[in-house]
C-alpha cells in the first residue's frame, strides 16, 4: 500500500464493476517474537486514500466501504483511526471497533470461524460514525 494508493485503488474498482461492498481487516496481534519497527509499517494515510479514492471514483458503484479495527491498533491507533473516519466524511464508510482482546493469530482464527458460525461479521457489527 505504499505505492500510488489512490491509482491501484482504482485500478481494482475499473477491474471489479459489479463491486458494491468493499470490507478491509486492520488488526495487529501480538506475535510469537516481537520484533521492533524503526517506522510504522502499515500507513493509515495510504489507507485514508484507498477509502476516499473507491467512495469518490467516478465510476464507483460502491455502497458500503467498511473497516474492521481489532487488537493492538485499537490501543495504538485509535486516535489516527478516528480522525481518519471524520476526513473520510461519508456515510456509506463505517468502522466496526473488534474489542475483543486478541492474544495470537490463533485465537484470532478461532474468533473468526466462530464469528462465522454465529452470522456476525463486517457488515452487521460496523456502524457509522456518529
Amino acid at each position: 500500500m505504499q505505492s500510488l494508493p489512490a491509482a491501484w485503488t482504482r485500478d481494482i474498482i475499473d477491474t471489479l464493476p459489479e463491486l458494491t461492498h468493499l470490507g478491509l481487516i486492520l488488526v495487529d496481534v501480538p506475535q510469537l517474537v516481537e520484533y521492533t519497527l524503526t517506522s510504522d509499517h502499515f500507513k493509515l494515510d495510504s489507507l485514508l486514500t484507498v477509502a476516499q479514492s473507491s467512495l469518490g471514483h467516478e465510476r464507483t458503484r460502491l455502497k458500503q466501504v467498511i473497516l474492521h479495527v481489532g487488537g493492538r491498533y485499537i490501543e495504538r491507533r485509535r486516535g489516527e483511526i478516528e480522525e481518519m473516519e471524520r476526513q473520510v466524511n461519508d456515510s456509506t464508510f463505517c468502522v466496526w471497533w473488534d474489542e475483543r482482546a486478541y492474544a495470537s493469530w490463533n485465537q484470532w482464527h478461532e474468533c473468526r470461524n466462530e464469528d462465522v458460525m454465529s452470522g456476525r461479521d463486517i457488515w452487521s457489527k460496523a456502524r457509522i460514525m456518529s
